[in-house]
């Protein structure tokens, strides 16, 4: 009889709790002020990261450059030599 109960009692509260969703309890600890602090450093690390995937990009793009002028001072280098034949 007891297990009979106790299945009654799982099951309706199963059923009640897939009804109804339980709302989110805000921790006691966080406050607006401290939010707030979050989203400021967040937006801090987010500025750290652009400025470092420029500072990626520029030094991407001063490789580039000096593999076109190797390059280019490669192709001069061999001109005389295909003139001569």
């Amino acid at each position: 009889m007891r297990r009979l109960i106790v299945a009654f009692i799982l099951s309706g509260s199963l059923l009640f709790a897939q009804d109804k969703p339980t709302p989110k309890k805000i921790p006691v600890a966080v406050t607006q002020e401290k939010l707030q602090q979050r989203i400021e450093e967040l937006k801090a690390q987010r500025e750290q990261a652009i400025a470092n995937a420029n500072a990626y990009a520029g030094a991407i793009q001063e490789c580039e450059y000096w593999i076109t002028q190797i390059k280019t001072l490669e192709e001069e280098k061999e001109k005389p030599l295909e003139k001569k034949k």
